[in-house]
């Protein structure tokens, strides 16, 4: 809450500074239109006056807010400094493995049951298996490529002499219930679907049965 609370207010200040900022720059201007000085005998407009100083976000936010927070709030008013990196082990960790325990089990399932007929590639960008048609789209083209290049495919079965892909598969569980990953999973069955591409769809398992997988997919292939 006290985060929230924050960025509030630290939005509420940006919106006053910057009308401060424009409305000392209408006053500029008709000091030169009309001829006025700032000497006149007008009242200073506090909204319009022109601070003594930079102000800091310290200087914005009330006395001792930041320490009483204790949110880490980026202060946007001081330039970024530039980070060195030395060592790249600091900030990256090899995974100990691509696959999650679930697709890894499955994995070994769905090997056995194509043997060396195809090849398994996992994790597979949909970008690198679709491509869009540029003599058709045109200009247009980022627009249907930005509805591809963050998804994937579970695992795509290819053929061993080409890598063509030949059929993918996807390994669904409790989470493609979710509105946004039931509107993912129409969108990839329809684009294998009108491009002539198979998609199998395997509900996840504890166990899973050879045959009747094996049935599945070269029923479908």
């Amino acid at each position: 809450m006290d985060y929230i609370i924050a960025i509030g207010l630290i939005a509420t200040i940006i919106f006053l500074v910057k009308n401060n900022t424009n409305q000392s720059g209408r006053a500029e201007r008709r000091h030169r239109q009309f001829g006025t000085t700032k000497n006149s005998s007008c009242q200073p407009n506090p909204w319009t006056s022109k601070p003594a100083h930079h102000s800091t976000l310290q200087d914005l936010l009330p006395k001792g807010f930041l320490e009483q927070s204790g949110d880490n709030i980026l202060d946007f008013t001081k330039p970024r400094e530039k980070e060195t990196i030395k060592d790249y082990s600091e900030v990256y960790a090899l995974e100990k493995s691509i696959l999650t325990p679930a697709e890894l089990k499955f994995m070994k399932v769905l090997q056995e049951v194509v043997g060396d007929r195809y090849y398994i590639l996992s994790k597979v960008r949909v970008a690198d298996v679709f491509k869009v048609k540029k003599q058709r789209f045109g200009e247009a083209e980022y627009k249907w490529f930005n509805k591809i290049k963050a998804k994937h495919f579970d695992y795509v079965l290819c053929c061993p002499d080409s890598f063509r892909p030949l059929a993918v598969v996807e390994l669904d569980d409790s989470s493609h219930n979710r509105p946004d990953r039931v509107k993912r999973d129409k969108l990839l069955n329809n684009i294998c679907k009108d491009s002539g591409l198979i998609i199998i769809r395997q509900i996840y398992k504890k166990e899973y049965n050879i045959k009747e997988l094996k049935e599945k997919i070269y029923s479908d292939i």
